[in-house]
């Protein structure tokens, strides 16, 4: 009897082995099947979403602006629905906006989109991030464009106080400019003039990537000073501007 037992004992112990075995692959099945089911939609929504952006950057190219920016906002909402976390959202977003801005000269339409951007930027990367400071730029642009000059101001302040940890001297004199002429629009010259001559002095710095910033700063200051009737300083900005705009040319 006694040896019948060991006998049957690793009979036993096998039986047990496949039992536990056959749970196992039972629980990895269900676990990968699960994971399926989770991963298909967002497979689909990402082909998707691909679809519609070509389909977009097609229209675009093609001229049909109008066209691109349907599809882009389907692409929008299809990337919206996903659970990826791969910058779809904000991709779809500046393209979108920048379609607005540029191609279809709609600056009510790009600036929600920019906003949604911006919130995304700021939640994601913090206040202080450059891409904040980018959009934070094109809402500015999209401002001016709509002659929102507050508002316009803000957002190029705040580009500017980011951008000086961040930015090089051809990216803060070109947001220099921009205030300037801002506080131009606004008829605070004598606000604009040291917003000009600050973006003239960095872009002479780093000539000859700013050669554009400083002959556009010289081109205001000249036109600023012939508002104030300050003829000799215009004359001798609009001389600069114009030579250096000769120089950029050659470039």
């Amino acid at each position: 009897m006694a040896n019948d037992r060991e006998a049957r004992r690793p009979a036993s112990v096998v039986m047990l082995v496949l039992l536990v075995l056959g749970v196992l692959v039972l629980v990895v099945s269900g676990f990968l099947a699960d994971k399926n089911k989770q991963e298909q939609p967002n497979q689909i929504a990402e082909a998707n979403w691909q679809e519609l952006n070509r389909a977009a950057q097609d229209a675009q190219e093609e001229g049909n602006y109008a066209e691109a920016a349907k599809q882009w906002n389907k692409a929008l909402a299809v990337a919206k629905t996903s659970d990826s976390s791969d910058g779809r959202v904000e991709q779809t977003l500046k393209d979108l906006a920048d379609l607005y801005e540029y191609d279809l000269n709609d600056p009510a339409h790009a600036e929600p989109v920019y906003r949604q951007l911006l919130s995304i930027y700021q939640q994601t990367f913090g206040e202080n991030d450059p891409d904040v400071a980018r959009v934070d730029l094109d809402l500015a642009n999209v401002m001016c464009s709509q002659k929102k000059w507050p508002a316009a101001e803000q957002f190029v302040r705040r580009s500017l106080k980011i951008g000086e940890s961040s930015y090089n001297n051809a990216d803060i004199t070109r947001d220099l400019n921009l205030l300037g002429d801002i506080l131009f629009e606004e008829g605070r010259l004598k606000d604009a003039e040291p917003c000009y001559k600050q973006a003239l002095r960095l872009g002479e710095r780093s000539c000859p990537d700013s050669l554009i910033e400083v002959a556009d700063s010289s081109q205001s200051l000249a036109l600023l000073y012939a508002h104030l009737d300050r003829k000799a300083l215009s004359r001798q900005f609009a001389e600069k501007a114009l030579k250096t705009r000769m120089i950029y040319e050659r470039f």
